[in-house]
């Protein structure tokens, strides 16, 4: 896989049908950010900043939503505050938008400091990130994530492996449930997806059933050292651009 480009999106950066934009930002802000983050949240939302019991991880909620409302915002070319959020009966959030809106598809994902953000109109996507840190009781977790047969190809592998394989698959694994909606209702062992850290990232199959490129297509993603990430998205194939998330540009 190519190594992606980062920029800083212009102003009158605009999505292309069919093709997914990517994003990335980083979610411990100076309070002066956050003091405008907080006042984008719609009541519901900072209720559920409100439930957090650390500062730090309120905080982060509450910078990693107002970025996704100021980056959806200028895609509708509406004010973020005035965006109204559903979720489906399965938990996923989407965009309520009046018929003469492009019907934005998106997902947001978040570990520690940094998050990431998968945008695009009609094709359904899902992303997913984790910051490298030490894993020690492979087996346990394995046996939470993975089928037998995976089991047996992961512990295959040198074990200098198992530790990039491990965040390859979960990631791997979090983007397909998001992008199909499914989320906790689906065992991540119905979730077939290859193993190795330095194969290609491919979704298998989805709870029995094969799944083809041209269905639901898959990327492994490094949006920072030391990090990695999976996109998924409906549809197969298509044209992908990585956009750095920056409060002064967005906010002027």
């Amino acid at each position: 896989m190519q190594k992606p480009v980062w920029r800083s999106p212009s102003p009158e950066t605009s999505l292309l049908p069919g093709s997914v934009d990517v994003w990335r930002a980083i979610v411990d802000v100076p309070q002066s950010h956050l003091q405008v983050y907080w006042t984008l949240l719609s009541p519901e939302e900072q209720n559920r900043a409100h439930r957090f019991k650390f500062a730090r991880h309120r905080h982060r909620f509450i910078a990693a939503h107002g970025i996704l409302r100021m980056i959806l915002s200028r895609y509708l070319n509406q004010p973020p505050q005035a965006l109204i959020f559903q979720s489906s009966s399965l938990g996923k959030p989407f965009l309520q938008v009046p018929p003469h809106l492009p019907p934005l598809e998106f997902n947001l994902a978040h570990s520690h400091q940094v998050a990431v953000y998968a945008v695009s109109i009609s094709r359904q996507v899902g992303i997913d990130i984790e910051l490298d840190r030490p894993l020690l009781d492979y087996h346990h977790l394995a046996s939470r994530i993975l089928n037998e047969a995976e089991q047996r190809q992961f512990f295959a592998l040198p074990p200098g492996q198992h530790h990039a394989a491990f965040l390859a698959i979960w990631t791997r694994k979090e983007a397909a449930l998001k992008a199909c909606g499914k989320g906790l209702s689906l065992p991540m062992q119905r979730v077939h997806v290859t193993i190795s850290p330095d194969a290609p990232a491919r979704l298998l199959a989805l709870d029995g059933q094969t799944i083809a490129d041209t269905q639901w297509w898959m990327q492994d993603l490094f949006p920072w050292p030391l990090s990695r990430g999976a996109l998924v998205i409906a549809g197969g194939p298509c044209s992908i651009r990585y956009w750095d998330y920056s409060y002064e540009s967005m906010a002027s």
